[in-house]
């Protein structure tokens, strides 16, 4: 974040806030969720509680951007796009994991079938194959020996 040219004190804060939702939010919003459930017709207000926080947090970003009139990222700088999706597929199995337990899978049936599909997607890219030799494929570039 430095990078694009925010402040140093606020890239900090966000990498720091954004993660603690599930260590920081969750003790002090139950307390909130429970109130919430009794005095609304909500059966489960905590994803809308972690959907609230991270959409406070994202306009915060927003906010910020506008206020110091930050631009686009330059074009060496934006990833690429094939590793972009990559990563998202790599995601599916959480998605699958969920959708099981949803649909009334059990736990333990979801949470065998969770790795295996990891196991199947892993096949779809060289660089996340499972091999005996998969440790030196992923070290294709030659070191430079110090002399």
């Amino acid at each position: 974040m430095k990078r694009v040219g925010y402040q140093p004190g606020f890239a900090a804060a966000v990498d720091a806030v954004a993660p603690t939702d599930d260590q920081i939010m969750q003790p002090v919003m139950e307390t909130a969720a429970f109130t919430m459930t009794d005095m609304s017709y909500l059966k489960h207000p905590r994803p809308l509680f972690s959907l609230l926080y991270y959409l406070a947090l994202l306009f915060m970003i927003h906010f910020e951007t506008v206020k110091y009139h930050l631009g686009y990222l330059p074009p060496e700088q934006v990833p690429d796009t094939r590793k972009v999706t990559h990563a998202f597929v790599l995601q599916l199995p959480i998605v699958m994991l969920i959708v099981t337990l949803m649909s009334g899978g059990s736990i333990i049936s979801s949470a065998f079938a969770a790795p295996l599909f990891i196991a199947m997607l892993s096949f779809l890219h060289v660089e996340t194959r499972l091999s005996p030799d998969a440790s030196s494929r992923r070290r294709r570039t030659p070191h430079a020996i110090p002399s």
